[in-house]
C-alpha cells in the first residue's frame, strides 16, 4: 500500500512548471514551427511556379 500514489507524488508542481521545464517547451514549439513554416515554404516552391508566387 506504500506505492498507491505511484508517480503522481514524486514530482511537486513547481517542479513540472519550473523555469527550464518552460524553455524547453518552449523551444521545442518555436522549433517545430520553424520546421513547419519551411516544410509549407517547400510545399509551395513545388506546387507553384516561380511567377505564381505570393511571397
Amino acid at each position: 500500500m506504500m506505492m498507491s500514489g505511484g508517480m503522481q507524488g514524486r514530482l511537486p508542481p513547481k517542479e513540472i512548471l519550473s523555469p527550464k521545464w518552460k524553455a524547453a517547451i518552449r523551444g521545442a514549439f518555436f522549433a517545430s514551427s520553424v520546421a513547419f513554416i519551411y516544410f509549407c515554404g517547400e510545399v509551395a516552391d513545388q506546387a507553384f511556379p516561380e511567377n505564381m508566387k505570393f511571397a
